[in-house]
Parts: C-alpha cells; sequence; structure tokens
C-alpha cells in the first residue's frame, strides 16, 4: 500500500457541494474512522469491516464527492464515477470487501452527521428515505442490529436536540419494513448496486417471533427512543436482560 497517498487521501472534502452540509468540512478520514467506530460496536472482531470502513471512500479524494442524487439519476455518471475511484484506490494499494455492514454504517454515519450539522434537513424526502434504508437494512442484520441502531439514532436526535417522537412499539418492525421495502424499490433497478440477501423476509419473521416470545416487548413497550425518556437500556448490555426493568 502507498501510505502516503492513502493518508493524504483521508484529506479529501465531503458534502463540497451540498449546500446545507459543505460548511462542515468533514473529510473521508474522519468519515471513516465514524463509520469504523459504529461497525465495531456493531459487529465487534470484524476486522473486514472496520477496514472497509476506513478505506471505501478514498478514491474520492480524486474526483471528489459526488452528491448520491446525481449519481441515481445519472447511472451513466455513477459507473463512471466507480471506475475512476476503483483506480485511485488500485494506484495506493488499497483492496476492500464491500458487503451489506459496510453499506449499512456508511449511511448510518452520513445520517447522523447530518442530524447533528442540519436536523431540520431530516424532514426533507431523501433523508427521510434514507433514514427507512437505515431501519430496514438493520433489521435484516438481525434484531441486536436493528435494536442498537435505534439507540444510536436516538442518541444523536437527544445530543442535537431533535424532538422526534418515535412511533409506538406494537407494529413497529412491520411499519419499518413496508417503508425499507418502499425506499428500497428503486434500488433495486439500479446498476452497480449490491443486492440484498433472500433472508430478508425470514428477518423481520425472527423479530416477529422475539416479540411474541416476550424478549422485545417490555424493551419496546417503554418506547425508549423518546427523546424525553430519561433512562433507556443500552444495547451493549443486552436487551434481553432489560425485561422486568421498567413498569
Amino acid at each position: 500500500m502507498n501510505t502516503h497517498d492513502a493518508y493524504l487521501a483521508t484529506m479529501g472534502r465531503r458534502w463540497s457541494v451540498n449546500p446545507h452540509l459543505s460548511h462542515t468540512r468533514q473529510t473521508l478520514g474522519h468519515h471513516g474512522a465514524a463509520a469504523a467506530i459504529i461497525a465495531h460496536a456493531l459487529w465487534p472482531g470484524d476486522a473486514e469491516v472496520l477496514w472497509a470502513c476506513i478505506a471505501h471512500d478514498l478514491g474520492e479524494s480524486v474526483t471528489g464527492d459526488v452528491p448520491s442524487p446525481a449519481k441515481q439519476d445519472n447511472p451513466e455518471l455513477a459507473l463512471m464515477l466507480t471506475s475512476i475511484e476503483a483506480a485511485a484506490l488500485d494506484a495506493m494499494g488499497i483492496r476492500y470487501q464491500p458487503s451489506d455492514r459496510l453499506d449499512l454504517v456508511d449511511r448510518l454515519e452520513a445520517y447522523l452527521w447530518m442530524t447533528h450539522h442540519a436536523a431540520p434537513q431530516r424532514l426533507t424526502p431523501e433523508w427521510r428515505k434514507s433514514l427507512a434504508w437505515i431501519e430496514g437494512m438493520a433489521i435484516e442484520q438481525g434484531v441486536p442490529v436493528a435494536n442498537a441502531v435505534q439507540v444510536i439514532l436516538s442518541d444523536a436526535r437527544k445530543s442535537a436536540g431533535v424532538a422526534d417522537v418515535a412511533p409506538v412499539a406494537r407494529g413497529w418492525w412491520q411499519r419499518v419494513w413496508e417503508r425499507f421495502k418502499t425506499a428500497m424499490t428503486p434500488l433495486h433497478e439500479r446498476p452497480g448496486q449490491i443486492g440484498f440477501s433472500s433472508t430478508a423476509e425470514r428477518s423481520i419473521e425472527a423479530c416477529d417471533q422475539a416479540w411474541r416470545e416476550g424478549a422485545l416487548s417490555n424493551w419496546l413497550d417503554a418506547n425508549p427512543y423518546r427523546p424525553d425518556s430519561i433512562e433507556y437500556p443500552h444495547w451493549e448490555d443486552g436487551f434481553a436482560s432489560t425485561k422486568g426493568e421498567r413498569a
């Protein structure tokens, strides 16, 4: 690996043409490190995804951070940028493994950055769609990850002073899943997108089963995502252990 070039690449700017976030001056290195922290929290010991978080956007040091809507509306541009960025990574001697886990933390970190620096944007259709994607993809990763992502989002909203109120617990999984399927429909039609596994439907069934078995009912009935909630169980302590802690 060309360490010097890779190091310089971390200084590339994100959000450079986003009118709501260009002032924040986030770098590629900051994004990669923040995504890696989230990935380590969700999947301790997965060194492959940690490296992918650090490396995946360094090719943008050559192309710049082209907004997602521009790439979505212009598939040929998206493929050209992907090719240029891949060549830049090759020149640096960088290889990483794309994965659903990487996609989740990549999008989640962007949403957290927006929440902290331009919170009103969360109400726009683009960011609402992004949130639906994040929640749905988290469900596909399984109940513990879905729960952990909700706590991460709740912490970010509270830190940013956002007074969003989460949906009531009962039926929450089903509503999130419906939003996810709606948000994902056009993505399956775009070239170069990583497909989603056939286990997705089984993931939501697993959530339903956990609900029926009572593993989630106490925790979700307490609605810990509400920003006015003084206490809520931290996912690293294990969600099942929270049963009986609240009235």
